[in-house]
Parts: C-alpha cells; sequence; structure tokens
C-alpha cells in the first residue's frame, strides 16, 4: 500500500493527505486515467488494462478524468476534475459522492461516450438532506450517447434525484430506475426527454413497477396518443409500450385487443388500438391487420408463401411501433404508418426473421 501511495504522490503530488489526488504543482495539472484505450488491432481493450477505481474521499486534481472501456471509476466525494470522458462505467456514491465541483459550485462537464453508464448510487448511502443540489445538477442536462443511466434507491429512505434535459443518440440508450426495497420511491425527475435522430430509448426496473416505486417525471410531459407514447420509449423489462401521467410518470400502456392463434380471411381494422398477438396469426387471402402498435408473442406468416404484400396481407402500424418477444417470424408485409412510409421501430429481445427466401420479392416487405 505504502509503494502505491509513493507512487500516486510522484504523478498526482500530495497536499499531506494520503489518498488524495492532487495536481502535482500550479503549472501541472494531474489527469486520471482509468484503464487503458482500445486497441486499433482487434478492438478490444489492452490485455489486462481494464479495472476499478475506488475514491472515498474527496479529491483535490484539476485535470481532466477519462474512464475506458470495460473500467469502472467510484467516488464517493467531491471532485474538482474539469471534464470527464466516459467510455466505461461512472459511479457516484455514498453520503458525499456528487458530481458538483465544490469550488464552482456547478456541475462537472461529463461526456458520455458509446458504451458508458451513468450511475447515481444510492445503495451505499445518500447525500444529507441540507444538500442543496443531488448527485447531479438540476439544471445540468444529460445527453445519452448509446449509454444507460441508472439511479439506484436506497432500503432506508426515499430517493429523488433531480437533473436537466435528457436526450437521446446514437442507437438504444437504457434509463435504469431500481428501487431499493418493495415500497421505497425512487424517482428520477426532468424538464424533458427527447431523441436525436433514430435513437430509442428502453427502461429497465423492477417488473410492474413502473409508476409505482419506480418513476420518471417530466415537467414537459410527452404526447400520448392512443394510450401511449411515441414507441421509441418502451418497457424492456416489462416489453411494452408506454403511457404517461403527470401524477406517475411512465407507466406501462397495456393493451385494447388480444388476437389469438388464428388463419384471418378478412381484414382487420384496429387503428386506434396496441394490439397483443398472443399465438400464431395467418394472413390468408389479401387479409390486413391495422393496428397502431404490436406487440408478437407468435409469427406472422402468409396464407399463401407468394402472396403480393404490396396489395395485401400487412401489418399495418400505425405509430411503427413493433414488439417482437422471443424468437419470431415474420413473412406478412410491413407497413410503418398508413401509407407504408413511416419509420418503423422494432424492439426484440429474441431473434426475428423477416422475409422468405422462397418469396423475396414480397414477403417481409
Amino acid at each position: 500500500a505504502n509503494q502505491v501511495n509513493d507512487t500516486l504522490e510522484q504523478i498526482f503530488g500530495t497536499n499531506g493527505n494520503e489518498n488524495v489526488l492532487t495536481d502535482t504543482d500550479a503549472t501541472c495539472v494531474a489527469n486520471l486515467i482509468v484503464g487503458a484505450p482500445m486497441t486499433v488491432q482487434n478492438g478490444a481493450n489492452w490485455n489486462g488494462a481494464s479495472g476499478t477505481v475506488v475514491l472515498l474521499q474527496n479529491q483535490n486534481y484539476t485535470g481532466t478524468t477519462v474512464v475506458n472501456r470495460s473500467s469502472t471509476l467510484d467516488f464517493r466525494g467531491t471532485l474538482t476534475t474539469s471534464s470527464m470522458n466516459v467510455y466505461g462505467t461512472v459511479n457516484v456514491a455514498g453520503e458525499k459522492g456528487t458530481f458538483i465541483n465544490p469550488n464552482t459550485n456547478v456541475n462537472i462537464p461529463v461526456t458520455l461516450r458509446p458504451g458508458a453508464t451513468l450511475r447515481f448510487d444510492n445503495n451505499s448511502g445518500v447525500l444529507p438532506i441540507t444538500a442543496t443540489e443531488g448527485r447531479w445538477g438540476d439544471t445540468t442536462p444529460i445527453a445519452l450517447n448509446n449509454s444507460i443511466l441508472r439511479l439506484q434507491g436506497n432500503t432506508g429512505v426515499e430517493v429523488v434525484e433531480t437533473v436537466g434535459a435528457i436526450s437521446a443518440s446514437g442507437g438504444t440508450n437504457q434509463i435504469q430506475i431500481v428501487r431499493g426495497v418493495i415500497g421505497r420511491g425512487t424517482e428520477l425527475r426532468s424538464p424533458s426527454l427527447t431523441r436525436v435522430g433514430n435513437s430509442t430509448i428502453q427502461f429497465t426496473h423492477n417488473g410492474s413497477q413502473l409508476g409505482s416505486d419506480e418513476r420518471l417525471i417530466l415537467t414537459t410531459a410527452p404526447t400520448v396518443t392512443n394510450g401511449m407514447v411515441e414507441p421509441w420509449m418502451i418497457s424492456a423489462s416489462d416489453v411494452q409500450f408506454l403511457t404517461y401521467n403527470a401524477d406517475t410518470g411512465f407507466t406501462i400502456a397495456g393493451f385494447d385487443r388480444v388476437q389469438a392463434a388464428a388463419t384471418l380471411a378478412a381484414s382487420v381494422a384496429a387503428p386506434t388500438e396496441r394490439t397483443f398477438f398472443s399465438g400464431n396469426v395467418v394472413l390468408g387471402g389479401s387479409s390486413d391487420f391495422s393496428t397502431y402498435a404490436l406487440r408478437l408473442d407468435g409469427n406472422v406468416t402468409l396464407g399463401t408463401a407468394t402472396n403480393d404484400t404490396s396489395t395485401g396481407n400487412r401489418l399495418i402500424l400505425g405509430s411503427g411501433g413493433l414488439i417482437s418477444n422471443g424468437t419470431r417470424t415474420i413473412t406478412a408485409g410491413i407497413w410503418a404508418g398508413a401509407g407504408g412510409t413511416s419509420e418503423l421501430i422494432l424492439y426484440n429481445n429474441g431473434t426475428t426473421a423477416i422475409g422468405d427466401l422462397s418469396n423475396v420479392n414480397t414477403a417481409g416487405q
């Protein structure tokens, strides 16, 4: 341990207090790098170059902080770092851990790279009630970029964390809100939740608890159409679409219609309903199935393998939202929007095969 401390003092300098990382001197700031970057040759970390750094005390260094892929920075006090680039996991925890710089009272600039996790961990303790802001600045935005944002609750007290506007870009993002124990609320508050481009957000939580013990409350409520918010936001825990209300925030939307296993000879028009296919459905004749959003727990196939799906035998999804639960096959046509020209947003937690090699011109189109 002494050898480690001596080495850290040579790199960071010392302020007379062991385990506090400090700039070497006024002209030479210290930077903290956790783990090693990926290699160009194989797209992986240097062998053995990932790990975890835990900072239990307030730190004084003012250089930059980089947390590399597969590595974790866990801090339980304050930091004065000038910025943080996160490719791995950064965990703020304990009774003093916060991103608020004590010298400026401003949130440390944090850039989340693809694959990063930002975790507010209250399992090991919570901030005192005298804290004017929580672990993150109340008005500081969070820009997810194919990233994970996690709020972990506490077993002894209710937890509420207020952050700035949340935006999602770069593919699939996750918002994880997890209570510490049954009956203890864990709530994340934000002015708004928006997407950039074609990004999506999956909510992860204890099953059926989103909107109960585990909540995301927005100042600007998302639009609810036909009983659900836009399908780029879904519950991965419940494998369902979401709705929203001002009292409990996001919660599962449920379904208006259940379609059991069947061969359909006539079209079904349910353009405002959220539909659940509980078994395999065959679209016979030239039948279409029109609905606002759809979850599949069965396959959807053509009555005749060579049917022309440009004129019939289509799933027509008004919102473009499609959840495929498990291993599924779809040979029917798929239209997103009434005219088939809108964005199709597909969530699948298994393998979804779309199309048929024996009918490559129309199947699954």
